[in-house]
């Protein structure tokens, strides 16, 4: 082939890569700068997502708290209160922090009223609730036992009542004692309370008996 011939068929080639390239360079562009495009909007969204997940995460965390909680009432410290038992005039008794809840089912969250409020956490008797008090002691434990009126704290007449005791209401002490058991019965009126040096003076296993039996003594 005449040399001519020949540099003309390679300019013409030439020619027609430089055309080619010329439509397919500016396409390769495009499709990197979509791709950048796309990694880039991948990773907002992967960001944001992440940052959702962690969001969820935490307010699961907050609200699995808050449940365990509301859930676990049974054994509420009380702050170390030190009620005092000391006369018919001197005494605490726990009862229900809301008027109206049943006794029973405050046992671990009760609050102790007395006759005057005595340490922090303590409350005063609604007026009119003590209707009698007899006081009792020993070298070993203090007692009042007496009567109540259940309508000035709203209780019910067909609640039987409950126990309150130095194993529920964890912290609590009475006379600086470690030992005392503390009924309340709403539908016979009465109350109870002793706070014992020795936890053989205070019998916490026998609730279902009530007042009498578990604190003998004047319910006048």
């Amino acid at each position: 082939m005449p040399v001519k011939t020949l540099l003309s068929k390679n300019k013409q080639g030439h020619l027609a890569l430089r055309f080619l390239y010329s439509k397919i360079a500016p396409a390769r562009v495009y499709i990197k700068g979509d791709a950048l495009q796309a990694a880039r909007a991948s990773n907002i969204i992967s960001s944001h997502y992440i940052r959702i997940m962690h969001s969820n995460i935490l307010l699961l965390a907050i609200a699995f708290f808050v449940a365990l909680t509301q859930a676990l009432p049974l054994e509420r410290r009380v702050g170390n209160i030190n009620i005092l038992v000391k006369s018919a005039s001197q005494f605490c008794s726990y009862l229900p922090p809301n008027p109206g809840q049943p006794i029973a089912e405050a046992e671990g969250s009760a609050v102790p009223f007395c006759t005057q409020v005595q340490a922090s956490g303590t409350r005063q008797f609604p007026s009119g609730f003590i209707v009698s008090a007899h006081y009792k002691s020993t070298s070993t434990y203090t007692q009042v036992t007496g009567r109540i009126d259940r309508s000035k704290y709203k209780l019910s007449a067909s609640d039987g009542g409950g126990q309150y005791d130095n194993k529920n209401e964890i912290g609590g002490k009475c006379n600086g004692w470690g030992h005392w058991v503390n009924l309340v019965e709403p539908d016979s009126n009465i109350f109870c309370i002793r706070c014992c040096e020795n936890s053989s003076d205070c019998n916490l296993g026998r609730s279902e008996y009530g007042c009498q039996s578990v604190v003998p003594g004047d319910y006048s």
